[in-house]
């Protein structure tokens, strides 16, 4: 059922952002941040699509009552066990590294823009940042919450 279910947000979506799984053993997530923390990753990929002005359908798996189920299912439909596991129009793309690295050829835009994510008719090709970096706010925010014991911290 898990995997219809995963299947179904691909197909509805035409970018989708799988992240945040449950802590596995040892109190880490699949990306290797601890629990309490944002996944660097993840926050990077939102970032470079913030860059690009396009908003992904973003899937908490933590936050799902059958989180463990749609995270097998995301194995057997992408065989990627890793945060986040992006897709585009239905293509798997991967995770963090795979994207930033289909954006630095120029292949993410087209991608975006033959889902229609992106305007086709858009001449811009828009540029992340050199670098993504927390606004003071957000540091600000998340050294807070870290102080208050959260577990889960939804971007």
């Amino acid at each position: 059922m898990a995997v219809a279910k995963v299947q179904e947000l691909i197909e509805q979506n035409p970018l989708i952002v799988f992240r945040s799984p449950a802590p596995v053993l040892g109190g880490f997530r699949n990306c290797g941040a601890p629990c309490k923390s944002k996944c660097p990753f993840c926050k990077t990929v939102k970032e470079l699509f913030k860059s690009l002005e396009v908003e992904p359908r973003v899937v908490e798996i933590d936050l799902e009552k059958d989180g463990g189920a749609i995270q097998k299912a995301l194995f057997q439909t992408s065989k990627q066990l890793t945060v986040p596991n992006v897709f585009i129009g239905g293509e798997h793309i991967g995770g963090n590294d795979a994207v930033k690295a289909l954006h630095s050829k120029g292949e993410l835009v087209v991608k975006l823009k033959k889902a229609r994510v992106l305007k086709a008719d858009d001449e811009e090709n828009p540029q992340p940042k050199d670098e993504v970096r927390k606004t003071e706010a957000e540091s600000a925010q998340e050294q807070a919450l870290k102080a208050d014991g959260a577990t889960n911290i939804v971007v």
